[in-house]
């Protein structure tokens, strides 16, 4: 009876880890929209260029990053998702660079940290499998033989999955930040993301844009986030 029933939770284990590569989901996000003026949480128009912010919720962040973004508010060192909506009716072409924000930006790569797709919760299967395998080897040997070999290529496979999807979280996340400098064509709307740190997250902050010809030419937002 002991037999029989290690034998069936050796082929459980095994069997059960074998899908676990397909456990990578894969990432379906939403592309960044423009901001009209009821979704804004603040908006001002000054001569013919209209900035719009919106503060990102906790729904706002899982639908725009897939259910990764879910991650990015919580907890005591989270990080707080800003929408720059720009609207250019002018003649002007404008832009906006990191020196002419009054906040300190969280880095590209500790936003990635919070979307990435971790391994320790994939690879757990694959862990108690292995260990399984080795403790009933002696007893039900085939069986096991066969889940030693086999369990390693099922965590390699899901770890390819896994830097696959990490890398279009990437590339998303570089698509749709500010990385530095943004240029405003005339007569156009440019969207972009601005990530703070909840610690050094301010309501009251400004945004300039400047005139990359004249560089004396200046447009100044005043941002006072709602509540």
């Amino acid at each position: 009876m002991r037999k029989a029933l290690l034998l069936i939770i050796t082929a459980a284990i095994g069997l059960a880890a074998l899908p676990a590569c397909v456990t990578v989901k894969p990432y379906r996000p939403t592309k960044l929209k423009t901001v009209h003026h009821e979704h804004a949480d603040f908006e001002q128009t000054i001569g013919d260029v209209t900035l719009r912010v919106k503060k990102f919720s906790h729904a706002d962040c899982y639908k725009i990053f897939d259910n990764r973004g879910k991650k990015l508010l919580t907890g005591s060192h989270g990080i707080q998702p800003l929408q720059l909506s720009i609207e250019n009716q002018s003649a002007t072409e404008w832009q906006l660079t990191e020196e002419n924000m009054s906040l300190d930006l969280a880095s590209p790569a500790m936003v990635f940290r919070r979307l990435k797709k971790g391994n320790a919760l994939i690879f757990w299967p694959y862990i108690i499998g292995e260990a399984i395998c080795f403790i009933t080897f002696p007893i039900f040997w085939p069986i096991s033989l066969f889940f030693l070999f086999d369990l390693p290529v099922g965590a390699a496979l899901t770890g390819i999955r896994l830097g696959e999807t990490n890398e279009q979280i990437r590339q998303d996340l570089v698509t749709k930040s500010f990385n530095g400098m943004l240029t405003i064509p005339s007569k156009k709307s440019v969207n972009t993301l601005i990530f703070v740190q909840k610690e050094d997250s301010e309501d009251t902050f400004t945004v300039t844009l400047t005139n990359p010809i004249t560089t004396t030419e200046k447009i100044t937002f005043t941002v006072a986030l709602l509540n």
